[in-house]
């Protein structure tokens, strides 16, 4: 009985910690992206070598939003017809959209009455089902996508594994030449999911990996992917030559972002990556997100005519929107929380 016990003790804090990680990365991620929507030049971001950090923000959370979207369903026993009813879908698509909807109130109250904008139904729903203005706004969008994707991502890895992973990036290729072929534009392509199709995928075979499916697998095209991602960054971030047809959103193509590849298993399940304060940034990481958006698009400006200097700035930043995020998200959550739960109970 002492050592089922000792079990079940290890396997709650192996959880746990599992959580913590998850949420330092998250923290980073956000931090990252506080820091990226500052008005930097291009010759700045390439000397401070962003393109291999803090460009890597949001395919970091997708990274992170794949592996535990894969927990979830495989630890709740969850079928696709499960994960795909009616109830379920609302309340994961609430999970964005509960704490959106004040940000995007105030912003289009700022918007319409200090602004002079114009206040049609049709721009009001438009900005909120396109994320609107301000600085990552199209992420909300995209998770919303997200939330359809992902669930069929994740069974097709459980079932498949690597070959879920190479048919979700022979995807994400396809749809990087047919947007080229088709000339879709810069607005309707930010939008669109199907850009994070891969390294989504590659957060869902994490957990296959962690959670013991696959473990001695050769593992040498991490580091051959890592490397053709590496190539791509200082081919064209580094030289000024413009790819083919991942011209849009380069620094976070479908090419790009397979630096992450042999980053990651580092990354994930490191049950000693602890940080207090990571960890509280990660879990209001979404709420920060929202934040930093009204932030730069509303009142950025004026905060920088009080202080001075570029640094400062990028402190003030990371102050104002981490600290207001934090604020939000201990708010907003619990009644996000509630309603989710009665609506799942009813």
């Amino acid at each position: 009985a002492s050592k089922q016990a000792s079990k079940q003790a290890s396997k709650q804090a192996s959880k746990q910690a599992r959580l913590s990680y998850l949420d330092v990365l998250k923290g980073a991620a956000a931090i990252f992206i506080v820091i990226t929507h500052y008005a930097w030049t291009d010759r700045e971001r390439l000397l401070l070598l962003f393109p291999f950090w803090i460009a890597m923000a949001v395919p970091l959370f997708m990274v992170v939003t794949g592996y535990v979207s894969s927990m979830s369903f495989e630890r709740k026993g969850q079928s696709l017809r499960d994960v795909y009813g009616g109830k379920e879908l609302l309340c994961r698509w609430l999970r964005y959209l509960l704490p959106f909807l004040p940000v995007y109130l105030l912003r289009e109250a700022v918007r319409v009455f200090l602004r002079g904008g114009e206040a049609s139904a049709l721009i009001l729903l438009e900005n909120f089902f396109t994320g609107g203005e301000g600085q990552g706004s199209y992420y909300i969008p995209v998770m919303l996508q997200i939330v359809l994707i992902v669930p069929l991502v994740a069974f097709l890895t459980r079932r498949f594994g690597f070959w879920t992973l190479a048919g979700c990036f022979l995807v994400n290729v396809l749809f990087e030449i047919g947007k080229s072929l088709a000339g879709m534009s810069p607005e309707l392509y930010r939008i669109c999911a199907l850009r994070y199709l891969f390294i989504l995928a590659y957060g869902c075979y994490l957990w296959k990996l962690r959670d013991g499916d696959g473990r001695g697998e050769n593992r040498l095209w991490y580091y051959a992917a890592g490397a053709l991602g590496v190539a791509y960054i200082v081919v064209f971030q580094y030289t000024g030559r413009v790819p083919l047809f991942t011209d849009q959103w380069t620094k976070t193509s479908v090419f790009a972002v397979l630096f992450l590849v042999p980053v990651m298993p580092h990354l994930m399940g490191k049950e000693s990556l602890r940080c207090a304060l990571l960890e509280l940034l990660g879990k209001a990481s979404y709420h920060i997100f929202l934040v930093q958006m009204l932030y730069y698009w509303a009142a950025a400006r004026t905060v920088y005519r009080f202080v001075p200097f570029a640094p400062l700035r990028v402190a003030v930043n990371l102050a104002l929107c981490c600290a207001c995020g934090v604020l939000f998200y201990k708010i907003e959550s619990p009644i996000s929380q509630w309603i989710i739960r009665s609506i799942r109970n009813a």
